[in-house]
């Protein structure tokens, strides 16, 4: 294979950054029909024609600000945050021909590129401690790495835009919410003045200001306000310059206002020039043309698309001639496009103006985002088919392969017909649905109970406001609606037959619905008339059917619900036994893994729990952040459940004991994983596809995971903490919301699609498990190298060299120390060793966590071997340090957290009594016996004891356990 393949190639962005204004730009010429725009941290060059995106990729944070030339050749990107850059790119190769990286520790807030494109203006986001901000002005063409010009100053308000003047390259405008500022930097230095208002000429208030622009061939420039009123700004008459002096004003003001004029009843968010013309857009979501007296030549009041923050002209050349009535002459206007708040990009020309119709008024969707953010996804099994769950209330359906939106549903409020309100008693207002969580069921095989067609798939969709919508998958038709939880729902699992759906809700609850021939209301059809409506605050009763009782039929029933955690729930899955049962599994931040016995739950019975919580992870700061079903693999004889915690930790667990099977380090590039997703393999279905029942799923060899901050990436099986077998890449700039992993069969690639939340951007990436693969079989050396590499210094360093040591120490002891007879030397130590190995290397794990890691190698090769392990070499010991010690170590911010739990009380001064801390550390978690606690307190400080009085965390942390600060060591 390519060696240079991505084993995570991103090939698709859906949403983009709509709040940007000025973000979308027509590329449009006659030689091709396509825009740019920013979504989240990558810049997006659409061909609308054709459905192509050339994804330009880069920046580390969220795209702030954007320009193209004057022609359309060059691109320029900035953004805001650490380690912010700012990118020059060629349009029509999408290629960075030119980048500044972290030109301002704030990052880029505004920019501008002259109308030669020699010339690039920057403007930093301000600084709210000394309440700053920077222009600078950059040759980009030369290969300087300083700007030509810069000036950093006190203003006045941040400025959130800046503008050359198109035709005197020296000259510059910011806007500010309060000011408009007039740079000039001829003569190779910047200084700037601000437009003065004298209160003289205008004695009302002005709304906020929005965007500025200068008026072409003309000293003049134009401010647009939250007011809708358009402020005229001009060199002041010697009479008002003479007035302003005496006034107080600068002498030598660049620019005054000499004209207000009022052009829209809502706020003007953008202004830009067509020619001798000036184009706004507003909050009404309407566009108009105006000549340069503000006489109205053109407007478009029909778009309906939201309110207007992008407005921007092809190089197609002028559209059809339109009688323009201010000037009595033709105006000739390009095709061009329009972003929205709605985040849509529509496509306009002139010819739309003459229209008779209001229909054919408002232009052709050419992009359709997301209007607010995505915590739901769900891909369809059986076809290249993505669900997206907005906030706003919107479900769209789209078909990823053709790049098309095949469905939309916007689900705003719920009247549960159920709430009987007595006459005079005004109802409440219904909840507001907002997609939470998803999940697309596998196709439902025919069942001999259907009295009506089955849907082909459903997709559950769980809302903020704890409502359970079952839908048809195609039609997204409501099935059935379940009332059980007054919290968000955040988890929506479908069984392996798509027959079972569970749910997990902020208050801690798992609830099972299921698929059965029942004497209930609630037939599957196209209505939600067959829906259950219950008490969302009794666990077991139902209350009043919606519908009278109906003949029995295949429905959508209420299990009943579980609150089997006592801390929020990280993790639910539905897995399949080796004998082929159904189970549900759920783990949750009170570090509990509960198993539901879902086959013998029933409405009488509710979920029923097939055992009692178990821990899973034991005394520390570690908690379970997901849960997967570990795959079967060759030589595996026993079902697993896969875990990952807050320690970077990746753990196997045996499915019906619970012990842990495998501990192994996983990703550290980003933050704790929060979602593992196996990911299947590539090929046609397995044979059972035409059988009559579902079909198999390929298997799997690889897992896909993301982290709950900007990183995704693949894991290969088996798991040991080999990092060569481990890839991430950013996804997003800042958090991930979720996650989804389809594809696989017959004719489509695997992809992952992520969801930024608040960038509302969806990322789809497609996944190449080879290039993983070839990763970890090309990797230099011998394997263990790769994990002598972890160690600090490698194979020479001291790290290392104390291991072998102990262990060779380990072995004389093993052997007998003190005998003069020759030893015999295996190569390995018993288990009871590891304890003393870990904590001679500065490792110091629990009793328990000591424990574990002796039973994880004992049963290492018990499923595969029937037969237990009872010493390990100096390179299995390698690998288990490796995959045991913390990231980090304990630290004086871990200690003083414990003391403050221990004190109930935040006060570091105030301390907790010696008499209670040596209760507490003999008497509870893992308690140290007598002989032992005085032996520690004896080599720490002398002492047998702990002094009298109050023990503050200083003084344990300084006089008791001998810490040095990081950076006094």
């Amino acid at each position: 294979m390519d060696p240079d393949s991505n084993a995570l190639a991103l090939k698709w962005v859906f949403g983009f950054n709509k709040d940007i204004i000025r973000g979308v730009h027509s590329l449009a010429n006659p030689n091709r029909n396509a825009l740019f725009y920013a979504s989240a941290h990558t810049g997006v060059i659409y061909d609308y024609e054709y459905r192509t995106q050339t994804l330009l990729q880069g920046h580390c944070n969220p795209i702030s600000c954007s320009a193209i030339s004057a022609d359309g050749r060059y691109i320029v990107t900035g953004d805001v945050g650490a380690d912010s850059m700012v990118v020059v790119w060629e349009s029509s190769s999408g290629s960075p021909i030119r980048t500044f990286f972290n030109p301002y520790p704030t990052g880029v807030i505004a920019l501008d590129m002259s109308a030669d494109a020699s010339i690039l203006a920057l403007l930093s986001e301000w600084d709210p401690e000394t309440r700053t901000q920077e222009l600078s002005i950059w040759e980009w063409t030369n290969d300087s790495e300083t700007p030509a010009c810069a000036l950093r100053v006190v203003l006045p308000d941040r400025q959130h835009s800046v503008r050359f003047n198109p035709t005197h390259v020296g000259e510059l405008l910011t806007t500010g919410a309060q000011s408009t500022l007039f740079w000039n930097w001829e003569g190779g230095s910047l200084r700037y003045q601000r437009g003065r208002i004298s209160k003289r000429n205008f004695r009302q208030s002005f709304g906020a200001f929005t965007d500025s622009t200068f008026f072409p061939n003309s000293y003049q420039a134009v401010t647009a306000t939250a007011d809708g009123d358009i402020i005229l700004w001009d060199a002041p008459s010697a009479l008002d310059a003479t007035l302003d002096h005496l006034d107080g004003a600068d002498e030598g003001t660049l620019r005054s206002a000499i004209k207000v004029v009022h052009l829209s009843e809502g706020p003007i968010r953008c202004l830009t020039l067509c020619g001798d013309y000036l184009v706004t857009g507003g909050d009404d979501g309407s566009v108009r043309i105006y000549d340069l007296l503000f006489r109205l030549e053109m407007w478009f009041e029909e778009i309906g698309g939201g309110g207007i923050t992008s407005i921007s002209f092809s190089n197609t050349g002028a559209g059809p001639g339109t009688v323009a009535a201010g000037s009595g002459g033709n105006l000739n206007v390009p095709d061009f496009v329009v972003g929205t708040r709605n985040a849509y990009i529509i496509g306009m020309s002139a010819d739309m103006f003459s229209d008779v119709a209001a229909e054919n008024r408002r232009g052709t969707m050419l992009v359709q985002g997301v209007g607010d953010q995505v915590h739901a996804l769900a891909l369809d099994p059986a076809y290249p088919r993505v669900a997206i769950g907005v906030l706003d209330g919107t479900i769209q359906l789209w078909n990823y392969a053709e790049k098309t939106l095949s469905n939309v549903r916007s689900v705003v409020d719920y009247d549960d017909p159920s709430q009987k309100v007595p006459p005079g008693v005004r109802p409440p207002p219904p909840p507001v649905l907002r997609p939470r969580a998803f999940d697309m069921g596998p196709e439902l095989a025919p069942h001999p109970d259907a009295t009506t067609p089955l849907p082909r798939a459903l997709l559950g969709v769980g809302f903020t406001c704890g409502i359970l919508k079952l839908m048809d998958a195609d039609s997204l038709e409501d099935l059935a609606t379940f009332r059980n939880a007054s919290t968000p729902i955040h988890m929506v699992r479908f069984s392996r037959d798509g027959t079972m759906c569970a749910t997990a809700d902020a208050e801690h609850h798992v609830a099972l619905f299921r698929l059965e021939a029942v004497a209930r209301p609630g037939s599957v059809g196209p209505a939600p008339t067959g829906s259950l409506a219950l008490d969302p605050d009794d666990d077991e009763a139902p209350v009043a059917p919606a519908t009278p009782a109906a003949p029995a039929a295949l429905t959508w029933v209420y299990v009943g619900r579980h609150q089997s955690h006592s801390a929020p729930i990280t993790g639910l899955i539905f897995g399949t036994r080796e004998d082929g049962d159904e189970t549900l599994v759920s783990v949750g931040a009170d570090k509990k893994m509960v198993e539901y016995d879902v086959l013998n739950s029933s409405f009488g019975a509710g979920l029923v729990l097939k055992s009692r919580p178990l821990p899973v992870e034991h005394a520390g700061a570690a908690i379970p952040t997901c849960v997967a079903w570990h795959p079967a693999l060759p030589h595996d004889f026993e079902d697993r459940i896969l875990t990952a915690n807050t320690e970077f930790k990746l753990k196997q667990f045996n499915a019906d004991s619970k012990s842990c099977r495998r501990t192994s380090l996983g990703p550290t590039f980003g933050g704790p994983l929060v979602h593992l997703l196996p990911v299947p393999q590539g090929g046609r279905p397995a044979d059972n596809a035409d059988d009559g029942a579902p079909p198999e799923l390929p298997a799997v060899q690889h897992v896909a995971y993301a982290t709950s901050e900007r990183v995704v990436g693949l894991l290969q099986f088996p798991f040991d903490g080999n990092p060569q077998k481990m890839m991430g890449v950013i996804a997003h700039p800042g958090s991930i919301s979720t996650c989804v992993v389809g594809g696989g069969r017959e004719g489509q690639p695997r992809v992952l699609f992520t969801a930024g939340g608040e960038d509302l951007a969806v990322n789809v990436f497609e996944i190449n498990t080879d290039a993983l693969d070839y990763a970890a079989s090309s990797s230099s050396g011998d394997s263990i190298d790769q994990f002598i590499n972890m160690l600090e210094g490698g194979r020479e360093g001291e790290e290392y060299q104390a291991m072998r040591d102990y262990f060779s120490y380990a072995e004389l002891c093993t052997a007998g120390e003190e005998t003069t007879k020759e030893r015999k030397i295996t190569g390995g130590v018993p288990l009871a060793a590891i304890p003393s190995l870990f904590r001679a290397l500065g490792f110091y794990p629990s009793e328990g966590e000591a424990e574990a890691a002796i039973d994880e190698v004992k049963y290492s090769q018990y499923t595969s071997t029937g037969e237990l392990v009872k010493s390990l070499s100096l390179n299995d010991f390698l690998k288990l340090y490796v995959n045991h010690r913390p990231i980090k170590g304990v630290t004086r911010e871990d200690i003083e957290h414990a003391f403050a739990v221990l004190e109930e009380t935040g006060d570091k001064k105030a301390g907790i009594s010696a008499d209670d801390l040596n209760r507490i550390l003999t008497t509870e978690g893992e308690p140290l016996d007598e002989r032992t606690y005085k032996h520690c307190l004896n080599v720490l400080t002398g002492e047998a004891q702990l002094q009298l009085g109050n023990v503050n965390v200083n003084d344990f942390i300084d006089g008791v356990l001998g810490l040095a600060d990081e950076d006094e060591e």
